[in-house]
């Protein structure tokens, strides 16, 4: 038998692999740390949304008590459908209907209306069980931000639809930086429901890509079934509402968590990070050091977020590898040295601590700004690794064996879609994207400047 090097290295990967998803899974199941980053993730995304002027509301709020109920009584592993009245379509029991049920209540008892309306609901989403691949199924009630922008216009429609989309890709790319790509959803793939549907998909290192963020132009799809109207007292008469709905699930959790390990541990950003100090110090907390209680007024000062631990000597190592893991970017150690007191700082970065004492304080601030920096420069350089160019199926089938994504010129049509996906071995059509220059078609060699991503999506 001889020695097959592509396979080896295929067989070490999904090692690899596997020892990644254990470790995402035992931090989110088993740690608490897990659940603390989670919060400060979704803490950000809904403050976001409240700066524009969106208002939350409850689980309680949208889904009556019987409508809960009913979705108690199905069982998880069903595959029935709800029967949307007055259509030829079926969906499963999600959040659409809900919301359009308790718009339709909230718009016929409300007597002042002021549109657009903004609306958001973080908490538990029923959903059907998937054929996905994606290792963090959490079950069927999962954490799911839905967003919703009523308006009265049809022209008002792409302005709104494009309010979503920068909401989504400033979310995902440029507050945590996710390696993604944002693409229009083919109509073949797309929910009946909806006219247009752009998402970002993640990029993770254990070869697939996840949806973490869409946006869907609904218009009067659900409107005109539930018969959604408000009162226009100019005319007198009741007039279908539209909307715009967004939203962002654990997918975007897990994904950033998949990014942010490097084989150590977390390396999170500090508006996620547990905590962005870790001091740890051999003393009794009754009788601080000078030099502990100089670090924590500078630490107030600057509103970092710390936290005190008490350790003998034989255990400081061990404490400081637990905060590596769990992603705290500073440890600090403050411990008896002969006749005086150590200050040390340790980085993930670097491989040796720094002394620090209260003429270098502001060593803190370098640290932490630097280690953003190098956290957001690890994740563009892996977007840009992970996004393969390919004029061939060869190439595209090469790429999608390593876990890459393929770029493609290809027409953005549904037959190319349906040609194309039966011509490759694995991966699909995640959307497309407009080109800034023209290219040959990787089917028919024609001129076209849209172009198509290909993965192995979740």
């Amino acid at each position: 038998m001889t020695f097959d090097l592509q396979l080896f290295k295929k067989h070490l990967k999904e090692a690899e692999i596997v020892i990644l998803e254990n470790e995402i899974k035992g931090s989110v199941t088993y740690l608490t740390y897990g659940l603390e980053i989670k919060n400060k993730l979704y803490s950000l995304a809904t403050n976001l949304l409240k700066e524009e002027y969106f208002l939350e509301i409850n689980l309680s709020d949208i889904i009556l008590k019987s409508d809960v109920q009913k979705l108690d009584s199905i069982s998880p592993v069903s595959k029935k459908y709800f029967p949307i009245k007055g259509t030829n379509f079926m969906m499963a029991a999600g959040h659409e209907i809900p919301f359009y049920l308790f718009l339709k209540r909230y718009l016929k008892h409300c007597s002042v209306l002021v549109f657009p309306m903004r609306f958001f609901h973080f908490g538990s989403v029923f959903r059907f069980p998937k054929n996905t691949k994606f290792p963090f199924n959490l079950g069927e009630r999962r954490s799911f931000l839905e967003c919703y922008t009523i308006y009265k216009d049809e022209e008002d429609s792409e302005k709104y639809l494009n309010q979503a989309i920068r909401w989504n890709r400033n979310l995902i790319k440029n507050v945590l930086h996710i390696p993604s790509i944002e693409v229009e959803r083919p109509l073949v793939t797309n929910k009946p429901f909806s006219q247009k549907t752009i998402c970002v998909d993640s990029i993770t290192p254990i070869g697939l890509t996840a949806i973490t963020g869409m946006s869907y132009l609904h218009n009067d799809i659900f409107t005109r079934i539930f018969g959604v109207k408000y009162k226009n007292f100019l005319t007198n008469k009741n007039i279908l509402v539209r909307s715009v709905h967004f939203g962002i699930s654990d997918h975007l959790f897990f994904s950033y968590l998949l990014n942010s390990h490097d084989g150590r541990g977390f390396r999170l950003l500090n508006t996620l990070a547990p905590f962005q100090v870790s001091i740890i110090s051999d003393n009794d907390m009754d009788n601080l050091y000078e030099e502990t209680k100089l670090l924590i007024k500078y630490l107030k000062e600057k509103n970092y977020s710390y936290k005190m631990e008490l350790v003998g000597h034989k255990k400081l190592n061990s404490c400081i590898e637990k905060n590596v893991t769990k992603g705290i970017p500073l440890i600090i150690t403050i411990l008896r040295e002969g006749s005086g007191i150590a200050g040390s700082v340790f980085y993930r970065g670097d491989s040796v601590s720094q002394r620090i004492d209260s003429s270098n304080l502001k060593t803190i601030d370098l640290l932490l700004e630097k280690n953003d920096k190098e956290i957001i420069e690890n994740f563009r350089q892996r977007e840009l690794d992970s996004v393969v160019g390919c004029t061939s199926l060869t190439e595209v089938n090469d790429a999608l064996f390593l876990g890459k994504v393929c770029r493609v010129y290809l027409q953005n049509s549904d037959d190319s879609v349906v040609d194309f996906e039966s011509q490759i071995t694995s991966g699909e059509v995640l959307g497309f994207a407009p080109g800034e220059t023209e290219g040959r078609d990787i089917l028919t060699s024609k001129l076209v400047s849209t172009f198509a991503y290909i993965s192995r999506r979740s």
